[in-house]
């Protein structure tokens, strides 16, 4: 999207760059009080916990989905799991700036 916009801001289509702030998800999961991120289909089947976390770069949220499977969970647990989604997420801002920058990058 950065690079689209980039385009009609050169071609005057769009006079100011509507992208305030990155914003980027990802799957976290606890299984035996493990933290598992970015979850794959079999992984997501077998946790007790699983939360999708939207956040911005600047570490505000945006959205937290989460279900307890087996049972509930706990304030901690959340915190927990937002905060393994913020440090996750970090790689994935530098992969989107590098690539709104034209590098070729593989995540």
């Amino acid at each position: 999207m950065q690079l689209a916009i980039a385009k009609l801001l050169r071609e005057n289509r769009i006079r100011h760059n509507p992208i305030k702030e990155a914003v980027a998800a990802v799957s976290v999961g606890i299984k035996n009080d493990e933290v598992l991120v970015d979850l794959n289909y079999h992984e997501d089947s077998q946790v007790d916990l699983d939360m999708n976390v939207v956040m911005t770069q600047g570490g505000k949220l945006l959205e937290i989905q989460g279900t307890a499977e087996k049972s509930a969970f706990t304030k901690e647990q959340v915190i927990t799991i937002i905060n393994a989604a913020e440090g996750a997420l970090k790689s994935t801002f530098d992969l989107q700036k590098a690539a709104s920058e034209g590098q070729v990058v593989e995540g």
